[in-house]
């Protein structure tokens, strides 16, 4: 009778494949956390130019109990994401989380003191509280997305929040320039203002064609791209010369399209 012997997996190579096995659903892990860290502080960079914007147009509104509302909804957005970025296993980025949550409070607040509908008139000092926290709360989240994007790079998710934050930060910018006499009267200088519209216009045209390219036969989201790409060139020009005959109004309609275009876009991925 001929014998036959079953070898059995030794303990080692059953103990090394169950090491590779639990590194590998780590490293998933750690993408799937860090890829909620970084789209959810994105979103809040998002959230927080869409508030700018709003305190500015309800200046130029005088008022509006529309824009009001819409305000509202921008501030509640902000706390939903806030309390949603609370909850991430991020530890590379616990310190600015937790200077993010300070902040966005403060902001959340200062955006709601415009005294336009009550008063008549927007305050200079409400106009530089509601500046000088933007700045300090967008500098606590380029923190948390920069670390982010360090461990897992960037995602198709995420380039489309980029490019929506981007449009809407240019829009921000736009409005409270056309607040200003003629759109181009005093405007404090920092930073942040190096890149003004027309600057953002040429970054935001780039990255556009990029996903232009990357998309074109994505069947779930090239569509929606390309409607972007037509609403973008029809009001480039007005950021282009957005010193000359600002049309806030148009401006913001098509921005609100435009970022809401890229949030489907986003959830179709």
């Amino acid at each position: 009778m001929i014998k036959t012997t079953i070898r059995h997996p030794s303990i080692s190579l059953i103990a090394k494949l169950g090491i590779i096995l639990s590194t590998a659903f780590s490293s998933v892990s750690l993408a799937t956390a860090g890829e909620k860290t970084l789209i959810t502080a994105t979103q809040l960079k998002l959230n927080t130019f869409q508030i700018s914007t709003r305190f500015h147009q309800l200046t130029l509104h005088e008022g509006d109990t529309a824009i009001q509302s819409k305000l509202e909804e921008d501030i509640e957005a902000l706390r939903a994401n806030r309390s949603l970025l609370e909850t991430q296993d991020a530890p590379e980025s616990k310190e600015a989380i937790k200077e993010t949550i300070a902040i966005s409070e403060d902001y959340a607040h200062f955006a709601l003191s415009n005294e336009m509908a009550s008063e008549g008139y927007t305050s200079q000092y409400a106009i530089n509280d509601l500046h000088k926290t933007r700045l300090n709360l967008i500098t606590t989240l380029n923190k948390i997305i920069e670390k982010e994007l360090e461990v897992i790079g960037e995602s198709s998710k995420y380039e489309l929040y980029k490019a929506a934050t981007l449009m809407q930060k240019m829009t921000s910018q736009y409005v409270r320039r056309a607040n200003s006499t003629g759109g181009a009267g005093v405007y404090v200088a920092n930073e942040e203002n190096l890149e003004t519209p027309d600057v953002m216009a040429q970054q935001f045209t780039e990255l556009l064609s990029t996903l232009m390219k990357t998309t074109k036969n994505d069947p779930n989201i090239g569509a929606l791209i390309r409607n972007i790409d037509r609403k973008w060139r029809f009001i480039k020009p007005s950021f282009e010369k957005y010193n000359q005959n600002t049309v806030p109004y148009l401006v913001t309609k098509y921005c609100d399209t435009i970022v809401t275009k890229f949030a489907e876009a986003a959830d179709k991925i």
